[in-house]
Parts: C-alpha cells; sequence; structure tokens
C-alpha cells in the first residue's frame, strides 16, 4: 500500500516539475503549449483523485 502511494505522489512530483519548468523556461504559456500543459494537469488531478481514494482505504 505505502509503496503505490509513494509512486503516485512521486509521479504527480515529476508532472509539477515538468510544468513548472514549462513556465519558468517560456515565462508565460504560449498558446500552442496550452494543450500540452491542460493534459499535464488533467492527469495530475486524475492521479490526485487516485491517491484520495487510497487514504480513504488506509
Amino acid at each position: 500500500m505505502y509503496t503505490r502511494l509513494d509512486e503516485i505522489l512521486g509521479w504527480l512530483h515529476r508532472r509539477l516539475t515538468e510544468v513548472e519548468k514549462i513556465v519558468a523556461v517560456k515565462g508565460t504559456i504560449s498558446l500552442s503549449n496550452l494543450g500540452e500543459l491542460h493534459a499535464v494537469m488533467e492527469r495530475i488531478c486524475m492521479k490526485r483523485q487516485e491517491c484520495k481514494e487510497l487514504i480513504r482505504k488506509v
């Protein structure tokens, strides 16, 4: 159980880091990157929900 939760939290951290890098390097988000950014954020939200469900089971 802890390994799975750690994997999800690690995944979330890596995705957030990717988003931060996009913003830090570009300074702003161009329209061409919005789709990619939205997809990453959507996956983060899905993983957060998985994480919440796992925590409830503990």
